[in-house]
């Protein structure tokens, strides 16, 4: 049985597709960076409208309260 061109094609590039991920795998890793990110949660209509992580009452977990903070 003669195998079609379109056969072979595809089967070349399912090839090629496997062989790129294999070798993905000995690339050089990622490397994130040292330092802490800070994100500041901001309504998008009040730059000054911001939230920040505070406690509530007696409790020993930090909760996420919107305050106003000047200067985001």
């Amino acid at each position: 049985m003669k195998i079609d061109l379109y056969t072979k094609l595809m089967l070349t590039v399912i090839a090629f597709a496997l062989v790129g991920l294999v070798a993905q795998n000995y690339s050089t890793n990622a490397i994130a960076q040292g330092a802490v990110q800070k994100v500041a949660i901001c309504d998008p209509n009040d730059a000054n409208s911001c939230a920040a992580v505070g406690k509530r009452g007696s409790s020993s977990f930090d909760s996420l309260a919107v305050t106003d903070v000047k200067g985001m």
